[in-house]
């Protein structure tokens, strides 16, 4: 699949050397800018498609902004579309066109196949704006003109009985998505310059502020010196008790409204109200993504769970028949001894779940990393025992790392439980060995996480750009249009990937490109990963 992405919407104009320089974008993307062409190639398998169910088609879509307010214009340097007419009921909409004749309705105004390939929906799941750090922008579906050529040689495009629109089935499900999959590629590509010119931004309004509060502080101090100067030439007019008097006076009145220090503190006592607002809102937010992990968690391990649950009762109920009709104690000893067993298999699950949520794991504060993750790794491993997995773990003893504990054990707990998912997934051969290598090492900021397994590794669809699974709602499992129950979740790594972010380090999957087996992530908390 070939896919040609021209970006016809910045211009940096006699800032392109500095925003290029302080943005952080690589020289090479500059040409992109000046007309050249971005050209793509990718295998259906690397899209996640198993095969091309349709044949050869081709089409052309348009990204079609209308309003953008001046202070967004500015700071992503759009072109300006000002007095741009909105030709949205006119020409909007992704089109399809069969052998150059329109196929109805699909991209008609007014009608629920508008918008066929649900891309409001699509939004509507992750709304982050396109500088947005952490979430994934997504274009709406008034915003996307296009058209779709396909042909009668097109193979799974049948015609619907009653000749309006294309039939259902898996050859236009594949359109859809592979569509999609296009869409994807110019939204990161969008985004990804996006979110250097929002932090480039962010750092000059920064800096402006600094200026103009050091600017209204020196024009604060210019007045009161002045008005200072003109005191003196009064009082030397004036007898020597008057000027006298006068001093007294300017001496107990001072220069209280310029004083840069109660400017200062006024400044950081609003910060600090502000700070703390939004550090509710983030602790909302992580509490949220704990649940989130815990959901994912036992969900997957839903059936061994229910298994546990059952064993208990099953053996309760033995031992109270065998006391009750047969008198038998031995053997109600026995039931119940094989009653606490499973019960702590079943126990184990709410260390890596329900436990994580504990009051005193929400509290930000200097932990010894080995220390916190010790009883939390010890439950893993039994967990992972009972799942023929071996689990090899190791941390330097010394890290003291400020951090909330649930935080860490989130990172781990899905990093392992895609593990999991790799291990049992179909394969031809035969998976020698199920184990999971997990070293933690201490940095000069922080700590990094060197984590491997030995599953079947990363499908096609994210081999070539494996950081694609850090974003929301991507999942590696399943296969599209089959085993559709399966499909996980796509929000295991995204979490990991946003508390990564929220301490200042990184996760480096560039490995996964070369391995043929087995799946590797080095990532870094609190600083950047080298």
């Amino acid at each position: 699949m070939s896919l040609y992405i021209d970006r016809n919407e910045f211009d940096f104009g006699d800032e392109e050397d500095e925003v290029i320089r302080e943005a952080g974008i690589d020289r090479e993307e500059i040409p992109y800018f000046h007309g050249e062409t971005r050209q793509l190639e990718y295998t259906f398998s690397e899209i996640g498609e198993k095969a091309n169910l349709i044949g050869n088609y081709k089409g052309v879509l348009y990204f079609y902004k209308i309003t953008c307010p001046k202070k967004e214009m500015e700071k992503f340097y759009y072109k300006d579309f000002r007095g741009r007419k909105n030709l949205t009921k006119e020409f909007g909409g992704i089109k399809i066109y069969r052998d150059h004749f329109r196929v109805r309705p699909y991209g008609e105004y007014g009608d629920n196949d508008f918008d066929w390939l649900e891309l409001s929906a699509r939004r509507n799941r992750s709304p982050a704006g396109l500088g947005h750090q952490k979430g994934n922008w997504r274009v709406g579906s008034e915003q996307m003109t296009g058209l779709v050529d396909i042909s009668r040689e097109n193979s799974n495009l049948e015609d619907a009985a009653n000749r309006n629109g294309i039939q259902e089935g898996p050859g236009f499900d594949q359109l859809k998505r592979v569509l999609i999959a296009v869409i994807s590629e110019f939204e990161r590509d969008r985004q990804g310059v996006g979110r250097k010119l929002a932090e480039y931004a962010k750092k000059k309004d920064a800096l402006q502020a600094e200026l103009e509060e050091m600017r209204r502080m020196a024009e604060a101090r210019k007045r009161w010196e002045e008005e200072q100067q003109k005191k003196q030439q009064d009082r030397a007019a004036d007898n020597r008790k008057e000027a006298e008097e006068s001093e007294a006076s300017d001496h107990e009145e001072g220069a209280p409204e310029v004083n840069p220090n109660k400017v200062l503190d006024l400044l950081e006592s609003m910060g600090e109200r502000q700070e703390q607002e939004i550090q509710e809102l983030e602790d909302e937010m992580k509490l949220l993504q704990t649940l989130a992990t815990t959901g994912i968690i036992a969900n997957m391990f839903m059936h061994e769970i229910r298994t546990l649950t059952n064993n208990i009762g099953q053996e309760l109920d033995s031992a109270f028949e065998a006391i009750k009709y047969d008198q038998d104690t031995e053997e109600a000893f026995h039931n119940i001894q094989q009653a606490i067993v499973f019960k702590k298999h079943f126990a184990s699950w709410f260390g890596v779940t329900i436990e994580s949520v504990r009051k005193d794991k929400r509290k930000r504060k200097w932990c010894n990393i080995k220390e916190i993750l010790k009883d939390f790794m010890e439950t893993w491993q039994e967990i992972l025992e009972r799942n023929n997995v071996r689990l090899l773990f190791s941390c330097d003893e010394d890290i003291s790392f400020r951090c909330f504990a649930f935080d860490i054990e989130n990172v781990i707990s899905n990093l392992i439980s895609n593990s999991l998912v790799s291990f049992e997934r179909e394969n031809d051969e035969v998976l020698e060995e199920k184990e999971i290598r997990i070293t933690i090492e201490k940095r000069e900021e922080g700590f990094i996480i060197y984590y491997e397994d030995t599953g079947w590794g990363l499908t096609q669809k994210y081999k070539k750009r494996p950081e694609r699974i850090l974003e929301a709602l991507e999942s590696d499992r399943g296969i599209p249009g089959e085993r559709e129950d399966e499909d996980g979740t796509g929000m295991g790594m995204w979490i990991v990937n946003r508390t990564v972010l929220e301490y200042n380090g990184e996760i480096d999957l560039s490995e996964n490109k070369l391995l043929s087996k087995g799946f590797k992530a080095n990532i870094s908390f609190g600083g950047k990963y080298v």
